[in-house]
């Protein structure tokens, strides 16, 4: 048996915040009344346009909405149960808008593209737009 305490609480408060950023790969702080923009799935019965919903409460892993959906609190895709999801948030119309956009500009891209290098195209052209998009 050991005498050593093993309580690594401190009592000084910490100098540095306790939360860290999204870019240091961690989820972005979520909070009770926050709203987000609410799309149903493509596969949903449902097809109307998206609303703004407000975020209810808050767990681990599932935050719980006013439209009586829940979505995972880092990938904001809503609980279909043993089904397909019903729906998805974002954290704003713009943000799905500008999703949507790059989407279609990628899906453009890649059908300009052939099985060949057009002429005049050199391997650093290809290595430079490689690093680009972060391919």
């Amino acid at each position: 048996m050991t005498t050593k305490d093993t309580d690594t609480h401190s009592p000084t408060p910490a100098t540095e915040p306790l939360a860290l950023r999204f870019s240091e790969g961690l989820e972005p702080t979520r909070y009770v009344g926050q709203e987000l923009y609410w799309e149903w799935s493509e596969y949903s019965h449902k097809k109307n346009t998206g609303e703004m919903v407000t975020i209810t409460k808050i767990g681990r892993h599932w935050l719980e909405l006013s439209n009586r959906h829940r979505v995972g609190a880092s990938t904001l895709v809503a609980d279909g149960g043993k089904y397909s999801p019903p729906g998805r948030c974002f954290l704003s119309r713009d943000a799905r808008e500008a999703e949507l956009a790059r989407d279609a500009a990628w899906m453009l891209l890649r059908h300009k593209m052939s099985h060949r290098a057009p002429d005049g195209v050199t391997a650093e052209h290809i290595a430079h737009a490689t690093r680009l998009l972060g391919l």
